[in-house]
């Protein structure tokens, strides 16, 4: 299997490539960046709404699914509303579009929670969509809908993900939850942070990004699903506050610098994860604590 990754450079795509390999399928990465990390990798350069570009490298690759991952984070979109729909929605639309015309038939699409909106409610794929969901969480609710249709229309196998938190020792170059947990790591080092965009008692659901990586690896691989939309998150020791995550940063990094919060968002509620467990064999491996420890140790010995 051939499987072309979008945002297949950045920091959930670099982890899902791997995992792609380790499987005997082929990872082909389509990113702004060239040549992606990795050795060995076959990459191709684009924009993600160049439609033309993306029927051009399904084609030269012989593409049989598409991880479907680049993407505009949170705090960008409510920055940059019109951007956020070209590149959330109008992106997403090209690939769909591409893969159609190729003859593609498995897309699957890298959502979020921040779709569910703000609730503290238990939180699994049947659970309403809030009122205030960000314009994030709407720009991948549309993505989930189309997605939808083109199943029905043209027989495809469209998969939509709703991620959890992403928990990552690398950086991150859109401004989100997980620039923000990213400024938590940023303490261990032994510097003051300022966590802007969340308050401290704000709980999510976590997740590591080998497990995030492992649950869309298992959504492009596994066979013939009963549903289309999948909650991808930790166990349940990962539905915490971001002042937890902090509190293990400085269990496991003594010298840590002060950590403040200088934001809010919403809380989320606990993500029920049992349909990808049953349909994808999905079962996370990090802890919340093992987690925090990996990132702390792995920024720790990069410093």
């Amino acid at each position: 299997m051939r499987v072309l990754v979008t945002g297949g450079a950045g920091n959930i795509g670099q982890e899902v490539v791997q995992l792609l390999q380790a499987r005997d399928a082929e990872a082909v990465v389509y990113d702004q960046i060239a040549p992606a990390p990795g050795v060995g990798i076959a990459s191709e350069k684009g924009d993600i709404g160049d439609e033309a570009r993306l029927r051009e490298i399904i084609a030269k690759h012989e593409i049989d699914s598409i991880a479907h991952l680049a993407s505009m984070l949170q705090f960008g979109c409510e920055m940059e509303p019109a951007k956020a729909v070209r590149v959330n929605v109008m992106g997403t639309m090209a690939v769909l579009e591409a893969a159609r015309q190729a003859g593609v038939k498995r897309v699957i699409l890298s959502g979020t929670l921040a779709t569910y909106g703000g609730t503290s409610d238990a939180l699994d794929e049947t659970s309403p969509i809030q009122a205030d969901a960000s314009l994030y969480g709407v720009t991948k609710l549309l993505c989930e809908k189309v997605a939808r249709r083109y199943n029905a229309l043209y027989g495809m196998d469209c998969r939509s993900l709703r991620y959890a938190a992403v928990l990552s020792p690398r950086k991150v170059s859109s401004p989100g939850v997980a620039a923000a947990l990213a400024t938590i790591f940023d303490a261990a080092s032994g510097q003051d942070v300022v966590v802007k965009g969340v308050a401290a008692k704000e709980r999510r659901q976590f997740a590591y990004t080998s497990d995030i990586a492992l649950g869309t690896t298992l959504a492009v691989l596994a066979p013939k699903t009963e549903h289309d939309l999948f909650n991808i998150g930790g166990g349940d020791d990962c539905y915490a506050s971001f002042q937890a995550v902090a509190d293990l940063v400085r269990r496991f990094a003594p010298r840590a610098g002060r950590i403040s919060f200088d934001g809010r968002s919403a809380d989320r509620g606990r993500m029920n994860i049992s349909r990808a467990r049953r349909e994808l064999g999905y079962q996370p491996v990090y802890t919340l604590e093992r987690a925090v420890q990996t990132i702390v140790q792995i920024r720790l010995s990069a410093a």
